[in-house]
């Protein structure tokens, strides 16, 4: 049957389904930022010309991370969701509020630990220039409390608001390349529509679902199938074809859904590699076999799904959402991490007699 695991609080890096290694991003030689950065050697006249714009000032960025760290601290202490969804947006959004959902099912210790406080160190920013018109910047940072590396998307919500609305965790294992900037210091953005080898950024999430809904003998066909992410979803799959779930007593496969967020982010890499952080999801339908159908066997939900609505019945449809970490070169295209979360169940009992 079903068996969502319900990740530790934020900041965290486990998966709901799988454990993915997570990329980290080497840091390249200047951070973006504020201050202008022209490269040596340039003309005179090019040093002396006013730095062009980033799409928000070093300072104020670190503003929204300052003020997106205290808030969600505040929010996690009191599992507030209206306070977390005026900082948050989009897939993080939805992950964390059913992390609170589930809260109750966590062990004593780990209802304790949930609302421990924590800071981003070690931050990086990397700021797209304002002539990107990207609405966007991302930063890489260090959580004090668990020491997760993570990569952080703050985009406008309602038109002038950053919110945080993907946080990626690296693991161990996976390097990503230094992120480019251009001579006055700003990130330099990717086009998520342009192919990159076989495949662009903004077709990840249908490559990646692939893999769950056929093994990827379709669109997942265009990703490397060495990544840990990757590779754990084919055993899922396979295994699933070949026994089923609840003991044989059912079936279990996997849909591609839509995720809550299509917008796919990039950023080019300093060897010429892309970085994309995309949002992705699916669902698990678990189907008592017809012999078996209100008879002999029912499915009985677990905590997580009891928590969530469900109810003992012979149809469980489990939905997952998922944010995640690729690298994109004209030879390779590496997912590299994945963080799924459990959000939602539908179950459907069996027929009363009579």
């Amino acid at each position: 049957m079903p068996s969502p695991t319900l990740r530790p609080p934020r900041p965290r890096h486990l998966s709901a389904v799988a454990l993915g290694i997570a990329a980290a991003i080497a840091l390249g030689a200047c951070s973006a930022g504020g201050t202008a950065h022209p490269s040596a050697g340039a003309p005179d006249a090019a040093r002396s010309a006013p730095a062009a714009r980033g799409v928000i000032t070093r300072a104020a960025a670190e503003a929204v991370l300052d003020h997106y760290q205290a808030t969600n601290n505040q929010a996690n202490a009191r599992r507030d969701t209206k306070l977390l969804a005026t900082i948050e947006a989009g897939t993080l959004y939805a992950q964390d509020a059913a992390d609170y959902k589930l809260f109750k099912t966590l062990s004593k210790s780990e209802q304790k630990d949930y609302g421990s406080p924590f800071t981003y160190v070690d931050r990086h920013l990397w700021i797209p220039p304002a002539s990107s018109h990207a609405t966007w910047f991302a930063a890489t940072v260090t959580a004090s409390t668990t020491k997760a590396h993570g990569l952080m998307i703050f985009d406008k919500e309602g038109g002038s608001t950053y919110k945080a609305v993907l946080i990626v965790y690296r693991d161990k294992g996976e390097s990503l390349p230094a992120i480019a900037v251009d001579r006055d210091g700003w990130a330099v953005v990717a086009d998520p529509a342009k192919k990159v080898g076989g495949i662009a950024p903004a077709g990840l999430h249908d490559a990646y679902e692939d893999v769950w809904q056929t093994g990827g003998s379709k669109e997942g066909t265009r990703l490397s199938a060495a990544t840990k992410p990757v590779k754990d979803a084919q055993r899922i799959y396979r295994t699933a074809q070949k026994r089923g779930t609840a003991d044989g007593y059912a079936t279990k496969k996997f849909f591609a859904t839509p995720p809550v967020s299509t917008k796919v982010y990039a950023l080019q890499g300093a060897d010429g590699s892309t970085v994309a952080v995309f949002s992705t999801a699916h669902k698990q339908e678990s189907l008592v076999k017809p012999q078996y159908r209100c008879k002999v066997a029912d499915i009985v939900p677990n905590a997580q799904q009891t928590a969530l609505g469900a109810a003992r019945g012979f149809l469980f449809t489990d939905r997952f959402l998922g944010q995640a970490l690729a690298s994109l070169t004209s030879r390779s295209a590496r997912i590299t991490d994945v963080d799924w979360q459990f959000t939602g169940v539908q179950s459907v009992p069996c027929p009363r007699a009579g």
